[in-house]
């Protein structure tokens, strides 16, 4: 149409000078500036985490670091989102992935209580928990099923709001045992009951553990007491708050990626 209307402007105008008709010049209209368009609404994940060195950890100089952050970083990259992060107590970031205000969370086993608000990747790795004792209490209780310990009324120190495995949470849920599982809202406050001995022993991953212990000097003082209890899977937690089951799909695709791509060995190298 634009073509035609210009064909038909010029043949009057000819038309116009033929019959001695001054014709005046075509005011030219200057082009517009195209529309800009509209600015991308800014990704932002709000990761929630609690010291667990080496898997979510800031270092001396406040950067987040760890196995965890590494992997979660990387999702991030592949939605083109930012990270960006809170720490608490991990029962009151699972909390706040119910209300909405923290989008993901690592390091997580899967429950049913969790899969009402929360959705769960693939697995990433695979965890474990082991009893420490006080060094000069190891041998009167090495090799000491946990059970046998608890009917001798051992008390131990777990964390709030973590899943130590079926066996666990199984004698924890008897009436007679429940009263000895002493919690504490972060893990390092269970190595302080610990050495005070308001506990008896505590759980942990034994990679935090052998980090923390190192850190605080503290190898010679607390040890392994030989009892392990794998709690098995672990995902990364995205709120339903946060993401519909579309994007969920979206970044558990690019964990995918992640494996098929070496990428989340190379992160695992680095630990």
């Amino acid at each position: 149409m634009r073509i035609l209307f210009h064909a038909v402007t010029v043949a009057v105008s000819l038309g116009l000078s033929a019959c001695g008709e001054k014709s005046e010049p075509a005011k030219q209209t200057p082009p517009q500036a195209a529309a800009p368009a509209p600015a991308k609404t800014a990704c932002t994940w709000v990761m929630g985490w609690d010291a667990w060195e080496p898997y979510q950890y800031q270092d001396a100089g406040g950067q987040m670091q760890g196995l965890d952050v590494e992997v979660a970083q990387a999702l991030a990259d592949k939605a083109g989102c930012k990270l960006s992060f809170k720490e608490d107590s991990w029962l009151n970031l699972l909390k706040g992935m119910q209300e909405g205000s923290i989008q993901l969370l690592a390091g997580a086993s899967r429950t049913p209580e969790r899969e009402q608000f929360a959705w769960f990747t693939d697995a990433y790795r695979n965890e474990r928990f082991a009893l420490y004792v006080l060094a000069d209490k190891a041998a009167e209780r090495k090799d000491k099923g946990l059970e046998d310990l608890l009917k001798a009324g051992f008390k131990l120190g777990v964390t709030e709001g973590y899943v130590f495995g079926a066996e666990v949470e199984g004698l924890r849920d008897q009436p007679a045992y429940e009263p000895l599982f002493i919690t504490a809202s972060v893990s390092e406050a269970n190595y302080a009951a610990l050495q005070d001995k308001s506990v008896d022993g505590v759980l942990d991953d034994p990679v935090a553990a052998g980090h923390y212990l190192r850190r605080r000097e503290l190898t010679a003082k607390v040890v392994a007491q030989g009892t392990e209890f794998t709690t098995g899977d672990i995902s990364v937690m995205l709120g339903k708050k946060s993401f519909d089951e579309a994007k969920f799909q979206e970044v558990n695709s690019a964990l995918r990626e992640l494996v098929q791509g070496g990428q989340l060995n190379a992160i695992f190298a680095r630990y």
